[in-house]
């Protein structure tokens, strides 16, 4: 439609061109810098159609790239319960500990007399230490694996906020240039 309009235009400016006494250099040079504004609105807008595809794009992207952020963000904040959990645990069992120690100690230090009694629940107390003991390394374990995922997870956390970031800028520069070219299209219409 627009492609029509030129070509009236351009019709009516070349009659009025030849009906009045306007030189043909001249004509010429007004042709060629007609047909450049048109080379160049169209390039324009091949461009602009390219950037709306992109922007497209980087919507979507932008989109599951939130929503893996808020999912690593619940998965952050599940692993770090779970780490306070688990310090607890391992708080109470050393102290579990340290009286059981304490009570061996005691044992160790009562009189003859006693032993007897004393060789039998200081057989149960070694048992229940070991036991407490495999306990508490394996909790330590769980806690040094969570504590690494939990370094892991803020890593990820960071690299999807920086690119959240970048998706950002790219979409401010995006709309910036769609402005631009916005101006331009109205300066060629």
């Amino acid at each position: 439609m627009k492609m029509n309009k030129t070509l009236v235009i351009l019709t009516a400016i070349a009659i009025g061109v030849f009906t009045s006494c306007v030189p043909g250099k001249k004509f010429d040079e007004v042709q060629a810098k007609e047909k450049a504004c048109q080379d160049e609105l169209t390039a324009i807008k091949v461009s602009n159609q390219q950037m709306e595809e992109k922007m497209k794009g980087l919507n979507e992207t932008l989109v599951k790239d939130v929503k893996e952020i808020d999912g690593l963000r619940r998965d952050t904040a599940i692993v770090g319960s779970n780490y306070r959990n688990l310090t607890v645990k391992y708080d109470k069992l050393n102290q579990l500990n340290e009286q059981l120690m304490d009570k061996l100690n005691r044992l160790l230090t009562s009189s003859e007399k006693d032993n007897a009694k004393l060789s039998g629940d200081l057989q149960m107390t070694k048992e229940q230490l070991l036991k407490k003991e495999d306990e508490l390394k394996l909790l330590e374990a769980q806690l040094n694996k969570q504590k690494s995922e939990l370094d892991a997870l803020s890593a990820q956390l960071k690299l999807r906020e920086q690119r959240v970031n970048e998706l950002e800028d790219i979409l401010k520069k995006r709309t910036k240039l769609q402005l631009i070219l916005k101006r331009v299209a109205r300066c060629f219409v």
